[in-house]
């Protein structure tokens, strides 16, 4: 008996070395990249039809309407960004959501007043504000799942 415990220490192979058991590796959490996500996604998709709209806008509208609604738009995606990489701290990722819905309804705003005055029309108009609602709703939902987590 002795010698089928020595036997199945000793390496298979000349030169190799016995198996050692590793230690257990922590647990990391892991996440899929931010640029997968769907509120990541939309927050870009709505930064291109910004631009789209802006370089459509006259000189004047453009650099006063149109860069706050493209700087808003930035924002957004930034903020949404931030907030997926923010694994450890509850608080912060909830922070960064809040920022995220801030700038959406100050865009959401925005938008409405560049329709009233002409600078977005029909279709375009309807898919960025269909791109806001999605993004506010999600962003709250993300929330409102983050402050479970917190309670348990």
């Amino acid at each position: 008996m002795q010698q089928s415990a020595q036997q199945t220490s000793q390496p298979k192979i000349q030169g190799e070395k016995p198996e050692k058991p590793t230690p257990k590796q922590p647990k990391t959490m892991t996440y899929q990249p931010y640029e997968k996500a769907t509120i990541y996604r939309t927050a870009e998709t709505l930064l291109v039809q910004v631009s789209q709209v802006q370089s459509r806008m006259n000189r004047k509208d453009k650099y006063v309407l149109g860069q706050e609604m493209y700087r808003n738009t930035l924002d957004l995606a930034l903020a949404v960004s931030l907030a997926y990489m923010e694994i450890t701290d509850i608080e912060k990722k909830i922070g960064h959501l809040t920022h995220a819905i801030e700038k959406t309804t100050l865009l959401l705003i925005q938008t409405r007043i560049a329709a009233r005055r002409g600078l977005i029309h029909g279709i375009i108009h309807a898919e960025i504000v269909d791109n806001i609602v999605h993004v506010i709703k999600q962003a709250q939902g993300w929330i409102k799942s983050q402050k479970e987590k917190e309670k348990n």
